[in-house]
């Protein structure tokens, strides 16, 4: 019997009890003690249309049964099964070699230092490795500041779903003027079919540049 609460309602003698059977198709509500007397409006209360059941199924000794039609079930959801992200690299430049097929990343990063706000960073690169592709999808970058309203989507990326599930699928692309309009904390998130599967932190920092004039000439 599958776990199932119990729920209980007062009579006009003892306490009845309502324990839910569950088949495939129906719920079946065994009303135990018997001889039973139920009130007018318990099934409107507790299950609603209902419909005495004494002849389809043979009733257990001392129990009364009665059917009540299932909830109607919706359309089949469609999976939702989520890739996993296996690595997420933020940096420089990023390309994938024609002949070996091979992902090159070049300089990687965590934070980005300006001398002032607001402020483009000349280029950078993600990259995104995933695995436990169960279909086909969409990955897409949303860059935005962290408690802040800045917010920027990114082209998204077309992924195919694999012969293989535990096949590693890499994408990544260049991001050519990134805008941080203030210092702080910023990320990358990572939306697949639109839901976040992963994000990365990235910082911008306000330095100060240091004024230092040309040499001087040396004399004799």
């Amino acid at each position: 019997m599958p776990n199932a609460p119990i729920s209980r309602f007062e009579a006009s003698g003892p306490k009845y009890i309502i324990e839910p059977h569950l088949e495939s198709r129906r719920i079946e509500y065994f009303l135990l003690l018997c001889p039973l007397r139920i009130p007018d409006d318990f099934c409107a209360r507790h299950c609603g249309p209902a419909s005495r059941d004494a002849t389809s199924v043979p009733n257990p000794p001392g129990l009364v049964r009665f059917v009540f039609p299932a909830a109607r079930r919706g359309p089949e959801v469609p999976s939702r099964m989520k890739p996993i992200v296996l690595a997420m690299v933020i940096c420089d430049f990023y390309y994938r070699d024609a002949h070996s097929g091979k992902s090159i990343l070049s300089g990687t990063f965590s934070s980005i230092n300006s001398p002032s706000f607001p402020s483009k960073h000349g280029n950078c690169a993600v990259y995104i490795a995933l695995t436990d592709v169960a279909r086909d999808g969409s990955v897409q970058l949303v860059f935005k500041k962290e408690g802040g309203q800045f917010s920027m989507k990114l082209p998204p990326w077309n992924v195919k779903c694999p012969e293989n599930r535990r096949a590693v699928v890499e994408i990544g692309g260049n991001i050519n003027g990134l805008p941080l309009p203030e210092e702080g904390y910023y990320e990358f998130q990572v939306l697949w079919d639109g839901v976040e599967i992963s994000s990365r932190r990235l910082r911008a920092v306000k330095v100060e540049l240091k004024n230092e004039g040309p040499p001087e000439a040396e004399t004799e």
